[in-house]
């Protein structure tokens, strides 16, 4: 009797060290995904500081990065190059309609987009542009153009009829455009918003969310990290930990001033090397990265689509949910 004891017990304690090893292995193997991001942004700054201190590994992952401009950034994704990536809403919902099941899991960042004019400009509202030559990054799909098709008719304003745009492939080159008088306003984004204001040289006539804030008292949110549906239900704990890792690294980048001096190469990706536009960065970062997922900020972005569906930047809102939460909707 007392050897079958033993040996049921042996057997039971067997059995308990084999549930416990095996979920110690899940939450410690390492898996590998591919992200794209976007060169000399806050996106790629995002990426590599989840890199630089291992908050994919402490989530259980390898992350791959595939940093590009904006365009090629997202068209990687639609393409299927990456496992998932940088997106702009309004793209991902004009792409759903098109067929392509992409969805938006995870925060990358809020609108950070500025309208700058040379600090001896005779503009200091953005009414005064009216007519003006507007520079913006990219082309038409950018997230700066995007932003101010919905915004700028919340002051009466059609970005296609009321503006001259022009285009620059690179933000700096708007810059140059700008200090040689060839437009009279450009259009950027954060880091670069805060190393031209940290100098005497350029001033800022609004900030783009400050527009929507007005009007609509809420945040403005920007890109965000997306995949194919096919691929999240196949990944669903891929997901979440993606999802984990971006919201931990943007909390990370808001609280941890260390940051600021240890990544001095990251800095320098962005354009970064004088101490006084560090630290204007650094104090904006708390409005740039989404530091939490759920419904609110869902609703945030839910409610982005729908005013581009009411100012014609898409036809309709597509007929499935395509702004998800990993730890609900897979």
């Amino acid at each position: 009797m007392a050897k079958k004891i033993i040996i049921i017990i042996i057997g039971v304690s067997l059995l308990a060290a084999g549930v416990i090893f095996y979920f110690y292995r899940q939450q410690t193997v390492i898996e590998q995904v591919t992200i794209s991001s976007i060169n000399g942004t806050s996106e790629g700054f995002l990426t590599d500081i989840i890199k630089a201190y291992g908050i994919d590994k402490k989530n259980g992952l390898d992350i791959k990065v595939i940093k590009a401009d904006s365009s090629e950034a997202m068209r990687l994704v639609k393409e299927r190059k990456v496992d998932a990536g940088v997106y702009n809403p309004v793209t991902a919902a004009k792409d759903n309609l098109d067929g392509n099941r992409l969805r938006i899991f995870a925060p990358y960042r809020w609108n950070v987009t500025s309208i700058i004019v040379n600090d001896d400009s005779p503009f200091f509202k953005l009414e005064e542009l009216r007519n003006k030559r507007l520079g913006f990054p990219g082309n038409k799909e950018g997230s700066a153009y995007i932003n101010c098709q919905i915004t700028f008719p919340l002051k009466g304003l059609d970005l296609e009829t009321d503006f001259q745009t022009v285009f620059a492939d690179k933000e700096k080159t708007l810059v140059t455009m700008l200090e040689k008088k060839e437009t009279e306003a450009i259009v950027i984004s954060e880091p670069l918003v805060s190393k031209l204001l940290a100098g005497e040289k350029f001033r800022e006539i609004s900030k783009i969310r400050f527009i929507w804030q007005e009007k609509y008292g809420l945040p403005l949110p920007c890109n965000s990290l997306a995949a194919y549906e096919d691929w999240l239900v196949k990944n669903k704990k891929l997901a979440q930990k993606l999802n984990k890792t971006f919201i931990e690294a943007a909390n990370f980048i808001v609280s941890e001033p260390k940051i600021f001096s240890e990544q001095k190469e990251a800095l320098e990706n962005l354009g970064l090397t004088g101490e006084k536009e560090i630290q204007t960065f650094r104090s904006n970062a708390p409005t740039i990265y989404i530091v939490r997922w759920g419904k609110d900020v869902i609703t945030d972005i839910e409610f982005l689509l729908a005013t581009a569906v009411q100012f014609n930047l898409i036809p309709r809102l597509p007929d499935e949910k395509i702004i998800i939460d990993p730890f609900v909707d897979l």
